[in-house]
């Protein structure tokens, strides 16, 4: 829901007077994660893309049989892996969130399987494995979850002081406000006619 951009002042006003700090969207700990994000997602991107290429690349031309499940696997993942993104540029954490893991998950188990050959032989996960494919991945899942707990909790703290401020403007209005209906006091929040004089007595909010 598009929030009003008057009562949307209010709000860092009111929050201001009270000395609450939010970590929101324009804090420097998401603007960082989000940069990791972007990073991580660049790396895993480009590295699903090369194995996706050379698979069909190889399939096509290669004179013995090449598996390419694990390519329409890795687009699969890559698929959900874009969606994220563009889910967390447009601020639907919640989504954005389940897409990403799911796309970490599968990407990562793959490449497991891929390499599970040169693992037995080594014992243990491989050097290769580990820093083009499992590091990432975590640095992908820590700062997506980074993103998007900061993100759903100021969301909920923005409506909590969003509706905090609407119900004392209400509340300082009532007597002129008394006989309105619900749609005539939504249309005169979206109006401003209530923001026009600003507010001497800061207390009130």
């Amino acid at each position: 829901m598009t929030k009003n951009p008057h009562i949307l002042e209010l709000v860092n006003e009111y929050r201001y007077r009270k000395g609450i700090v939010v970590t929101d969207e324009k804090s420097f700990v998401y603007k960082v994660f989000k940069i990791i994000y972007l990073i991580a997602f660049l790396w895993t991107f480009i590295f699903n893309a090369l194995f996706t290429i050379g698979s069909f690349v190889s399939y096509n031309f290669s004179e013995i049989t090449v598996n390419i499940t694990p390519a329409i696997t890795l687009i699969i993942a890559t698929v959900f892996l874009i969606a994220g993104l563009i889910l967390i540029m447009t601020k639907l954490y919640v989504p954005a969130g389940i897409l990403n893991v799911f796309s970490i998950i599968l990407g990562t188990v793959q490449y497991y399987t891929l390499l599970s050959s040169d693992i037995q032989l080594q014992g243990g996960i491989t050097h290769f494995f580990y820093w083009r494919h499992f590091f990432p991945a975590i640095i992908l899942l820590i700062s997506v979850t980074v993103i998007c707990v900061i993100g759903i909790k100021s969301k909920i703290l923005l409506n909590r002081d969003y509706k905090k401020v609407v119900e004392k403007i209400y509340i300082k209005n009532k007597d002129q406000l008394s006989n309105i209906t619900d749609d005539d006091w939504q249309k005169l929040l979206e109006s401003g006619e209530l923001f026009k004089e600003k507010e001497k007595d800061d207390e009130n909010f």
